[in-house]
């Protein structure tokens, strides 16, 4: 029984690299946006909120991810989907936006100041983000939503060097 309850999360959790792989999501380069719909099947899927999975590879470094301010609501889980971190709503800056550092297994370097800090178990991570309509509109929050002042910036050491391209696959 153990080892099913810890083999199907694993199992499950590469199935979405593997199915976001193949719609155009590229671990740290491309993201993925997804405007659901009444007609779209997913297990948890509300159909008036926008939804993002950010893969990550941190066998490239930490990942800083800077939230504005607004309605989002993100979770960083790591491959066997063990929580990471709560990021935006649920988590410790709320509404107000942050940032946060995502740390690969192991990482003994210096946290910058100012960063809420997280360690994954696995060096690759799935980031869901939902932001949140206003009265349903959807399409306004893919246009204006909040995520278009997230940003997601590899680290070398503590010092920010690249900011990757957002794309849509």
């Amino acid at each position: 029984m153990r080892a099913y309850r810890f083999f199907y999360p694993t199992a499950s959790g590469v199935a979405i690299f593997k199915g976001n792989a193949k719609v155009g999501v590229v671990e740290n380069k491309v993201f993925g946006m997804l405007d659901t719909q009444p007609r779209q099947l997913g297990f948890t899927l509300n159909s008036d909120t926008p939804y993002g999975p950010f893969l990550l590879d941190l066998r490239a470094g930490p990942m800083v991810v800077e939230l504005p301010p607004g309605r989002l609501i993100v979770v960083a889980m790591d491959l066997n989907q063990c929580w990471v971190a709560d990021m935006g709503l649920p988590g410790p800056g709320a509404s107000k936006g942050g940032k946060y550092i995502l740390l690969p297994p192991g990482h003994k370097g210096e946290v910058p100041t100012g960063y809420r800090a997280a360690t994954s178990t696995t060096n690759r991570l799935l980031v869901g983000l939902r932001s949140l309509s206003i009265l349903g509109d959807v399409q306004g929050t893919l246009v204006f939503g909040a995520w278009h002042g997230m940003a997601l910036v590899f680290t070398e050491g503590a010092i920010a060097h690249t900011q990757e391209q957002w794309g849509m696959p």
